[in-house]
């Protein structure tokens, strides 16, 4: 659990810079249907730990006032019982749950969201790649989709919602090796 870029959390925001391991944060755990599973809270290094799971598909993601949250999903199989490396960044307006890899999609920020016409989303990739972007309604219509080629460390993606119903959408993020979700509301 680190600080992101933005607004630090508590009372020593001088002090806090990108990257510094936060404390005290939930963590919670559901499955894939969005049931409870467990929850916890980093400890002064920022390091949580879930034990007992079953193998299954699970959601991770930190619980933080006035922060939107993106989830991971973490699969635990026969040949991959453990996940070690899921870490949450805690921005201004985001609490964004990724997997450190060096194909990674890492979500940044979603400025506004709930968004009334027109949307930025922050993304960095370690390496140059291609990015399949979808953007769907609650029920899997396809609204938008776009090609893209994104370069190395930071990303802007700017989203023209005008035109389009209020309510929930999905965008997705495709790489060659990697998935994002994030969940969008477009305001009126």
């Amino acid at each position: 659990m680190s600080q992101g870029a933005g607004l630090a959390i508590g009372g020593n925001a001088g002090t806090r810079g990108i990257g510094d391991p936060l404390p005290n944060i939930q963590i919670n755990l559901v499955t894939d249907n969005d049931m409870p599973v467990a929850h916890t809270f980093t400890d002064g290094a920022g390091r949580y730990t879930f034990t007992n799971l079953a193998l299954g598909t699970y959601k991770v993601y930190a619980e933080e006032i006035n922060k939107v949250p993106y989830s991971l999903n973490v699969t635990l199989n026969a040949n991959n019982p453990s996940q070690d490396n899921v870490n949450v960044s805690v921005n201004s307006n985001t609490a964004v749950t990724g997997l450190e890899d060096l194909h990674d999609i890492r979500i940044e920020g979603v400025f506004p969201n709930p968004v009334n016409d027109k949307a930025t989303i922050v993304l960095s990739l370690k390496l140059s790649s291609k990015v399949k972007m979808n953007l769907t309604d609650v029920n899997g219509r396809l609204l938008q989709s776009k090609s893209l080629e994104l370069n190395s460390g930071v990303n802007e993606i700017r989203l023209d919602l005008s035109g389009r119903p209020s309510g929930v959408c999905h965008l997705s993020l495709v790489s060659e090796a990697n998935k994002k979700i994030i969940r969008l509301v477009k305001g009126f």
